[in-house]
């Protein structure tokens, strides 16, 4: 495990290198990753998140979980207690039919809003997942227009105009 590792390290290193702060957030983040839960659900501040990105632990990034369902389960009947787990875990999810949106893919564009409605959805997968996928990692597309082209910028929320360049 890496953060065990860093550990180990860190407790071994000259004292110039021991840092009382990082070693006790590392024994924090262990002790978490020991009893099988994500560090992303650790109460973490701003400078513990960007001290811990360096080692880029797995479960400290974001979680959209992506439920496949057969086109005659498309409530998701079958998977009511994994959509209620995820749910109360505050992780966001979604759920498709792969197949059938391989169909949907492949049919025109006139006749895919015939189609959906068939099927009571109302608009493809892959725009569901593109929007939930956005919103788990916090962006939005900010798109800038000239004479010569058009360019989307895909930015976290908030900052002035000026600064998502």
């Amino acid at each position: 495990m890496i953060i065990s590792g860093a550990l180990d390290r860190r407790r071994t290193a000259p004292k110039a290198w021991r840092v009382a702060q990082d070693i006790e957030l590392m024994e924090r983040c262990r002790a978490h990753l020991d009893q099988g839960l994500a560090l992303r659900d650790l109460k973490l501040t701003p400078e513990a998140l960007k001290f811990l990105g360096g080692f880029a632990p797995l479960t400290l990034k974001p979680l959209l979980v992506v439920l496949n369902v057969g086109d005659d389960d498309l409530s998701g009947e079958r998977v009511k207690n994994v959509h209620e787990r995820v749910r109360r875990a505050g992780i966001r999810h979604i759920t498709l039919c792969a197949a059938l949106e391989h169909e949907i893919a492949e049919l025109a564009p006139e006749d895919q809003a015939e189609f959906l409605a068939d099927y009571h959805l109302g608009e493809p997968a892959r725009d569901r997942f593109l929007q939930a996928a956005f919103a788990t990692l916090n962006l939005i597309t900010f798109f800038t227009v000239n004479d010569k082209k058009a360019r989307a910028w895909h930015v976290p929320p908030g900052p002035p105009v000026y600064y998502t360049h």
